[in-house]
């Protein structure tokens, strides 16, 4: 029974192409959710018997026109996303009252002109994304709005917003906006995105001390001029402009992420007035000129603060091994690269039974081994220190000779086949020529 009450009370037939809404399916008084994505509908109609239908989801199919909701008393979400509507009736959603959500995005609109925003004094979110909207009006007594997305239209100006004071979410990406502006009275906004316009400046954002969130990437700006006084700000994306220092983030207390990425920042010291910022967790760089040093990763978190917990799209950690990884490789490629000499000198080191742990260097002067070439042994004082007086058990390469210095070439002679050999033996098998 359980079973049957949840199957009266949702229904999702969505990708089967039924060409219109009941079709195969009962629409019951007690039906909530209804879902008929991509159905090829061409009409809103038979929706009279859901009195409890609380979601309406139609998108991407073929409706003109938003009608056949009036008996929708309870409905508190349409989804038109993805149709054909060219115009929003004045008179609209008069029944609808409940409304909270409405997204329109990606239909043909034109202009907002006779919006009925009288009739939805419960809306909360308004999604206008990808029509061809040229001015902002009528967006008005809707006390309740805290989210509108106006992206991809053609807008020029930001204006007629002010009567929206409960708007925390203003998206307005992808339009042809040249100034910020028009955003006095919206005093609780925290996420404002005006993202791929034609903005040159930061400006117009004294009053809004609440906002958390800007993005601003994909436009002409040159300077970071205009944000000091956001406080609050905990994600600032700056991304893709023409700024070429970092600035005015001394009070920016709050900044978590922070996106300069495909800029002109030259210079590491730019970095320096980001260790101010204790909070901050993601630092983006890529595409700078910076960023093409070979140490670019290393010199950064060098610098940046311990709080950093990514940078560009690595998590701090892996970028460290990174560079762990490429300073192990730089390390063997020097080792390869050692001059012939430093390879001499480890010939001689492991005759005299390993590697060295002081530094010094082993050479041959008068027929003798001395550990430091800094030093001069007279030819006829033998000093004790210096003298080789034992051969490593294990088997060396006979009669392997190593230029040293000029003039100085040293002949090690040693065929130990077995550990227990005498030390005269092995005396007797070493035999030290001065050229």
């Amino acid at each position: 029974m359980a079973n049957q009450d949840k199957a009266e009370e949702w229904i999702d037939r969505t990708n089967e192409a039924l060409g219109e809404i009941g079709n195969g399916y009962e629409l019951t008084p007690t039906l909530q959710h209804l879902y008929l994505t991509n159905n090829r509908i061409s009409k809103i109609e038979k929706l009279s018997p859901c009195l409890a239908l609380r979601e309406l989801v139609l998108r991407q199919n073929s409706i003109k026109v938003i009608e056949g909701i009036d008996a929708l008393e309870e409905l508190e979400e349409l989804d038109l996303y993805m149709n054909q509507i060219d115009h929003i009736p004045s008179d609209g959603f008069k029944k609808n009252s409940e409304l909270k959500r409405l997204d329109l995005s990606f239909n043909d609109i034109r202009e907002l002109k006779g919006f009925p925003s009288n009739n939805l004094p419960n809306l909360e979110e308004l999604y206008l994304i990808g029509n061809k909207i040229r001015i902002v009006s009528d967006l008005q007594s809707m006390p309740k709005l805290i989210m509108l997305e106006l992206g991809d239209n053609r807008l020029r100006v930001i204006e007629n917003l002010d009567r929206l004071p409960s708007l925390q979410g203003l998206w307005l990406g992808r339009n042809k906006i040249t100034r910020i502006e028009g955003l006095q009275k919206l005093t609780k906004l925290r996420r404002l995105s005006i993202q791929s316009n034609r903005i040159t400046c930061i400006e117009g954002l004294e009053h809004l001390e609440h906002l958390e969130e800007l993005y601003l990437s994909h436009n002409g700006i040159t300077s970071m001029q205009g944000i000091q006084s956001l406080k609050n700000i905990q994600v600032l994306d700056l991304g893709v402009n023409f700024i070429e220092h970092i600035e005015c983030i001394e009070n920016l207390s709050n900044l978590r992420e922070f996106w300069i990425n495909g800029n002109k920042l030259s210079s590491f010291d730019e970095l320096n007035s980001l260790r101010s910022a204790t909070r901050l967790e993601t630092v983006y760089l890529e595409a700078n000129p910076l960023a093409k040093d070979p140490q670019y990763q290393a010199k950064a978190l060098e610098i940046l603060p311990t709080s950093l917990e990514q940078l560009d799209a690595l998590l701090v950690d892996d970028a460290r091994k990174q560079i762990a990884a490429q300073s192990c490789r730089e390390d063997q490629a020097a080792v390869a690269d050692k001059p012939e000499h430093a390879a001499e000198e480890t010939v001689i080191a492991n005759a005299m039974g390993g590697n060295l742990t002081d530094g010094s260097r082993v050479i041959q002067i008068d027929g003798r081994l001395d550990r430091d070439s800094q030093n001069e042994v007279p030819g006829d004082e033998p000093s004790r220190d210096d003298t080789v007086e034992t051969v490593p058990s294990r088997k060396v390469a006979s009669e392997h000779t190593v230029t040293m210095a000029p003039d100085v070439k040293v002949s090690l002679s040693q065929s130990l086949e077995q550990g227990d050999a005498t030390r005269e033996t092995q005396s007797q098998s070493t035999t030290h020529e001065i050229g």
